[in-house]
């Protein structure tokens, strides 16, 4: 059973879930934007405006200033009408800074997500998970080493298989955006697992 000791940062898994990801985008070629991904119907551009606009629904959330019209299970953000992955990229680090600044703040680690339906440490290894597994959809996508960091990937399915994760994953596959589990082999390490859990192909 994990302690309060053992238990993950939040904080510092969604800092190393943003710089994993972003180190992934910022090498994603332009020629790139259009290629196809393991998200259904989503291509490398709209993977990325989906977890920028994540990152600006957890900022606005920590800052008590929710935007409209991005996040959620679409492929939005503020940014979407940008072309140049270069500068999605760049957002990408801006939005993540920003999220990271308003968990830092006095206070809010003890407050609940609107709608109270996740608690702010719940929030953002949820997001953690979110973007790690877009990133992992990310380097699959344009030819990128898939390794992933390994206390983010343990924890990110922790998150995903438990109870309040399991609520949004099940929503997904409900709502057609997660695809049903894949089975993986016994043994199988924690990356394979997350991501087959999240119906993805290892």
């Amino acid at each position: 059973m994990s302690t309060e000791s053992s238990a993950p940062d939040p904080i510092a898994i969604f800092e190393k879930a943003a710089v994993a990801v972003h180190e992934i985008m910022a090498c994603i070629r332009q020629d790139q934007s259009d290629a196809a991904t393991p998200c259904a119907e989503w291509n490398v551009r709209d993977v990325m405006n989906h977890v920028i606009g994540g990152a600006e629904v957890l900022a606005g959330s920590l800052e008590g200033n929710m935007p409209e019209g991005v996040g959620g299970v679409s492929p939005v953000s503020s940014y979407s009408g940008e072309m140049d992955v270069a500068r999605l990229a760049q957002a990408y680090a801006d939005e993540t800074a920003r999220s990271l600044a308003g968990a830092r703040q006095p206070g809010a680690m003890s407050a609940t997500t609107p709608g109270g339906m996740m608690t702010v440490p719940q929030f953002l290894i949820a997001m953690a998970a979110d973007h790690i597994v877009h990133g992992w959809d990310l380097a699959r996508a344009t030819g990128q080493d898939e390794a992933l960091d390994a206390e983010v990937v343990e924890a990110a399915y922790a998150m995903m298989t438990s109870a309040e994760g399991s609520m949004f994953v099940d929503m997904g596959r409900q709502m057609g955006f997660v695809g049903p589990a894949i089975a993986v082999p016994d043994g199988a390490n924690v990356q394979d697992k997350l991501v087959a859990h999240m119906g993805r192909q290892p």
